[in-house]
């Protein structure tokens, strides 16, 4: 037997799919990595450039394949890789998503510092050289005490500050990623989310707070301190050297939802009063 559906669910259907139409979404950064050269991107949002914290033997990065690979290379090192073009993310109205597609990580020296960060920041450097107007946005994923971290640091005091949202455990067994994961970060005007799907660890990482609480606001983060690079490292204090392997970085911004539902709850509001007058 076949159910007519009524104007109400139609037109329901009709507005909801309105509210993030595929061609509402801008895609700012899109390195699937596929042409041999780390440099260019023959897709969008240019290409990447090999970056370190110029401490112990360097490391290196290598694009063949559809892989952007980084070797972090030996002793208190930490490499990897950033975005060559600057990003501008301050606009509150948008919501901002950027989306590391991982193909494996391997940590050299079991007991020794091992982490990964996925970061967005402002200085073109691992760390910081001084500058007032430097900040960064960025997850730590630490293997050796089993857990995940999301920090905004900046200098706008001309010193480094911290603020930081609660530490999440991955429970007892994070070691590295033989298979890859996905580690999704996301960003609007009342706050942040990061989450893994795939990740070899007891617990996927959900971290999700609001600016607020965690002592600062959207436009001091997206705002003040000027446009973002995004870019990924891998940190290994022993003696062998660790590696990550990247398939695919993405970064878009979408307009946020709120007007579009406001205007479909008031469509469906009106309907209902029509039909029951």
């Amino acid at each position: 037997m076949k159910t007519a559906l009524s104007p109400a669910l139609i037109t329901a259907g009709l507005v909801l799919a309105a509210v993030h139409p595929a061609s509402a979404v801008t895609t700012l950064l899109d390195d699937t990595f596929g042409n041999g050269n780390l440099a260019t991107n023959p897709d969008t949002g240019g290409g990447f450039a090999a970056l370190g914290n110029g401490i112990a033997n360097p490391g290196s990065v290598t694009e063949s394949g559809s892989l952007a690979q980084i070797t972090e290379g030996d002793g208190s090192n930490t490499f990897g890789m950033i975005s060559s073009n600057t990003f501008d993310l301050s606009n509150p109205s948008l919501t901002y998503t950027t989306t590391w597609e991982i193909d494996s990580v391997n940590f050299g020296t079991a007991g020794s510092i091992e982490r990964m960060f996925f970061t967005l920041q402002t200085n073109n450097d691992f760390l910081f050289a001084g500058g007032a107007e430097e900040s960064r946005l960025l997850l730590v994923l630490d293997a050796q005490n089993d857990n995940a971290l999301l920090r905004y640091q900046n200098r706008s005091s001309g010193a480094n500050a911290n603020f930081d949202a609660a530490t999440f455990s991955l429970g007892s067994d994070f070691t590295g990623d033989a298979d890859g994961f996905t580690a999704t970060m996301t960003l609007d005007a009342t706050g942040f989310t990061f989450t893994t799907i795939g990740l070899d660890a007891a617990n996927q990482v959900s971290i999700f707070d609001t600016w607020a609480n965690i002592g600062t606001d959207f436009s001091t983060v997206l705002g003040t301190d000027g446009d973002m690079h995004v870019a990924t490292y891998v940190q290994d204090t022993g003696t062998t050297g660790s590696t990550l392997g990247i398939d695919r970085i993405t970064l878009t911004s979408v307009p946020e939802p709120n007007a579009a539902l406001l205007g479909a709850i008031g469509a469906l509001m009106l309907l209902r009063r029509r039909r029951s007058d």
